[in-house]
């Protein structure tokens, strides 16, 4: 009689349930053995730096579950101070300012990189075509060994993405 499956909610599970990847297609893609993800994703084994950096940039794509209001919260009876929020008006207003002198800066970098945006097509028009299937050169470095691993995440994660359209993009 076959076991029943045990369900965590270990990283691994929640990042394979969020991008709907297959346990092989992760494991392809940490470039670890498919035992070694079945054992994290039971909570068996714990990842190692590695398999957590490859990760990370899954991760931070992640967004975090709504919390339900709670139903048991009441406001207080009786009149309410305004001092407290008062106190956060001005705080929020001044927030709001420091806000906007940071803005500032951060605008002037988005149009010079807008302006690269536009440039880079022919920029990259003058260079000779690069086949994006072919791997770099094999090198037992430590850099060169890093590389690949850039180079197979890139292909594989492009192979992985469907193409939205701008319709969906715009949603």
């Amino acid at each position: 009689m076959p076991r029943s499956p045990k369900y965590t909610n270990s990283l691994l599970s929640q990042i394979r349930a969020y991008y709907g990847l297959s346990q092989h297609a992760l494991a392809e893609y940490l470039g670890i053995a498919l035992s070694q993800v079945s054992h994290l994703e039971a909570g068996r084994r714990q990842p190692s730096l590695a398999v957590l950096d490859a990760l990370a940039p899954l991760t931070q794509h992640m967004t975090a579950p709504q919390a339900p209001p709670d139903p048991d919260a009441t406001p207080p009876a009786g009149p309410l101070d305004a001092a407290p929020l008062e106190a956060r008006r001005r705080h929020c207003r001044w927030r709001a300012a420091n806000l906007r002198r940071e803005l500032e800066p951060l605008a002037a970098q988005a149009t010079v990189a807008a302006r690269w945006a536009g440039a880079l097509p022919g920029l990259l028009a003058g260079l000779p075509p690069a086949d994006p299937l072919t791997p770099p050169a094999p090198d037992a470095s430590p850099a060169g060994r890093a590389a690949y691993q850039q180079w197979f995440r890139r292909v594989w994660l492009e192979a992985q993405a469907p193409a939205l359209s701008p319709e969906a993009l715009a949603h």
